[in-house]
């Protein structure tokens, strides 16, 4: 079992202070009332992360270091996201993820924020407007440094790139450097019950 470490705290400051916000206001109960959980999820640049940790580096004695040893993390990036009704058709939509971190890559915590608005056109039809955008979440991959012998020399280099042909430089552009994939979300519905 991993220690403990400081993004939790990270995290666990951002929910609290969260909690602490409505729980301050004058409608503390009411809110808390009109809130219900919407969702549970494990980021998009976690799922990028887990899937760049199938495989092995193989090195010059002809032994194989397992890429997932680099790329996980006892505790993915997980995010919770909830709704709060602020009328019969607006709400607003809040939540945190608590970010991850591995040995080459670190995945920073994230504010969800957005609003979703629904409107009744007729019996039969209605409009949903939904928008959201996640703040912090930020995907960031650390290079190696490898040794290529009398070729190359120590050099730094993604490693997950490490052993194939391309040059050690060039690999260095390929370091994940990426917005969460869920940055920004707009989503415009229009139902029509026949």
């Amino acid at each position: 079992m991993r220690a403990f470490k400081p993004k939790h705290l990270t995290a666990a400051l951002w929910l609290t202070w969260s909690l602490g916000l409505f729980a301050s206001t004058a409608n503390a109960l009411e809110i808390w009332e009109n809130t219900v959980l919407a969702g549970i999820y494990q980021s998009g640049n976690s799922t990028t992360v887990q899937d760049a940790s199938w495989g092995a580096l193989p090195l010059r004695d002809g032994s194989e270091i397992p890429l997932n040893e680099w790329y996980s993390d006892d505790a993915r990036d997980w995010h919770v996201t909830f709704l709060t009704s602020l009328s019969q058709n607006f709400g607003i939509i809040w939540g945190l993820g608590i970010g991850e971190e591995g040995e080459k890559y670190r995945i920073d915590p994230s504010l969800t924020l957005g609003f979703i608005y629904n409107e009744k056109l007729s019996d039969s039809s209605s409009l949903s407007l939904r928008f959201t955008a996640v703040l912090g979440g930020h995907l960031n991959e650390r290079p190696c440094t490898a040794n290529y012998g009398a070729i190359g020399g120590v050099q730094q280099v993604n490693c997950r790139f490490a052993a194939t042909p391309l040059r050690p430089a060039d690999t260095l552009d390929l370091l994940f450097d990426e917005a969460p994939r869920e940055e920004v979300q707009l989503s415009v519905v229009y139902k029509y019950k026949f």
